[in-house]
């Protein structure tokens, strides 16, 4: 089965961009890479590897556990049933966060059972 063919698979179950994000995992592909290989065969271990992803999937578990990373603003972060999932929102409170303490001349900032950490991460970073 191609990648084409696991993409158009899968988009009818979930979100196209869901879709993606899976199969560029399941395969370890960027989606540059995974643009212009669409004609690619998958690897049995490819194709077990996203039959293993799909099958979360439809048992209800969120994308971001399933691929346990998920991208706030520039970070990458790892993610698990343990911490809540950043979301949007999140990202404009870490934004204003920095830009609160830029104009402090020693700032300090505590982030405790804050989830991920993505906060305090993002403004140290």
């Amino acid at each position: 089965m191609t990648l084409r063919q696991t993409l158009d698979r899968l988009s009818q179950s979930f979100d196209h961009g869901d879709a993606r994000l899976l199969l560029m995992a399941a395969c370890h592909l960027s989606y540059t890479a995974m643009t212009l290989s669409m004609d690619q065969t998958l690897t049995e271990e490819q194709l077990a590897r996203v039959h293993h992803m799909e099958s979360r999937l439809l048992a209800g578990e969120p994308i971001q556990y399933v691929l346990g990373q998920w991208d706030f603003i520039d970070l990458t972060l790892k993610v698990d049933k343990r911490a809540l999932i950043p979301r949007p929102e999140t990202e404009l409170l870490a934004d204003l966060s920095v830009r609160f303490l830029t104009d402090r001349s020693s700032p300090r900032v505590m982030d405790i059972g804050c989830g991920t950490g993505c906060i305090g991460l993002y403004i140290k970073h």
